[in-house]
C-alpha cells in the first residue's frame, strides 16, 4: 500500500479464516509498544490526519494495519500500545511527519516500530539520540539490498532492522529487501491476525514481523529493568529464540533468523 512517493507500508495479503477474536490471559504488566503506522487513504495515497493515544488493544475500525498489528501484539500478550498515526498537513515534509511519529512514539513507550519505509539514514540519525529506546524497522518489501554503507546511521546499535522469511523452507523472503543493515530475519508469512471487521485472518509481510519482534522485546522490558535501547536489542538476538540459518549467510549481517510459533 503506498504511503505517497516517498514512503509504503510492507505489503500485505490477507486470507480470511474465522469470525472469533482470540483471548489471552496472563498479560504482561507494563511494558508498551509504540506502533507508528496510520490509516491509509487509497484515494488520495496517503495516510489521514490522526493522533491517537490507545490503553487496550481492541480493534480499530479506521486503522485496518494498526488493528492488525495490535492483534499480533495482543495474541503475545503486550497489554497496551500506542497508535501514533503519521499526518500530512500544509508545509510538512514527509520526513517531518515520519520523524514526528517517531518523537511521539518514543515519549510513549521504550518500544518503538514502523512499516512506512524506506527509512532514510537522516531518520536513523534522528533516533539514535534516544538511547533508552528500541526502534523496530522493515527494511521493507521490493526484493532489493540495502547496504550499510549508503545508511552509516542506520548501523546504531538501538534500532533493528529486519527482513522477512518465508513460510515454506525459511529462506528470505522472495519481496523481502535484504543486506548488512538487517540483524534478523522474521517469519512473515501466514500469521494470525484479526481484522478491523473482528474476523481473523492470516497476514503476509514485514509490517507483521516488526509486531513479533516487539512482542519478544516488551518481555526483554518487562523482567529487565533500566536496558538502554541497544542491550534489550542485543538480549534478544542472544538469546534462544534466534539461530543461525544457512539461507541467510550472505544476504543479511548475521544470518540470524527469527521463527514465530
Amino acid at each position: 500500500m503506498r504511503l505517497n512517493k516517498y514512503f509504503q507500508f510492507s505489503s500485505l495479503q490477507f486470507l480470511i479464516v474465522a469470525s472469533t477474536l482470540f483471548t489471552i490471559s496472563g498479560q504482561l504488566k507494563a511494558a508498551e509498544v509504540s506502533v507508528v503506522l496510520g490509516s491509509p487513504n487509497t484515494r488520495l495515497g496517503f495516510v489521514q490526519d490522526i493522533f491517537e493515544k490507545r490503553s487496550d488493544l481492541t480493534p480499530v475500525p479506521e486503522f485496518e494495519l494498526t488493528t492488525q498489528v495490535f492483534s499480533i501484539l495482543h495474541r503475545k500478550q503486550v497489554r497496551t500500545a500506542s497508535s501514533v498515526g503519521i499526518v500530512w498537513e500544509n508545509g510538512a515534509s514527509t520526513l517531518d511527519l515520519l520523524r514526528a511519529g517517531l518523537d511521539q512514539g518514543a515519549r510513549d513507550s521504550q518500544i518503538v516500530i514502523t512499516s512506512v519505509g524506506p527509512i532514510p539514514d537522516s531518520i536513523c540519525e534522528h533516533v539514535a539520540q534516544y538511547s533508552d529506546v528500541a526502534f523496530v524497522f522493515s527494511l521493507g518489501s521490493s526484493g532489493i539490498e540495502r547496504r550499510s554503507r549508503e545508511y552509516p546511521n542506520c548501523l546504531s546499535s538501538n534500532i533493528l532492522f529486519i527482513a522477512g522469511l518465508n513460510a515454506r523452507d525459511l529462506a528470505l523472503s522472495d519481496r523481502s529487501n535484504y543486506g548488512d543493515l538487517v540483524r534478523l530475519a522474521v517469519s512473515a508469512a501466514n500469521i494470525p491476525v484479526i481484522r478491523a471487521n473482528g474476523m481473523a485472518a492470516y497476514g503476509s509481510g514485514t509490517s507483521f514481523s516488526t509486531a513479533i519482534v516487539a512482542a519478544r522485546l516488551a518481555r526483554i522490558v518487562e523482567t529487565n529493568s533500566g536496558l538502554s535501547g541497544a542491550e534489550i536489542i542485543q538480549a534478544l538476538l542472544d538469546s534462544t529464540e534466534t539461530r543461525r540459518m544457512p539461507s541467510l549467510v550472505g544476504k543479511t549481517q548475521n544470518a540470524l533468523g527469527l521463527i514465530d510459533r
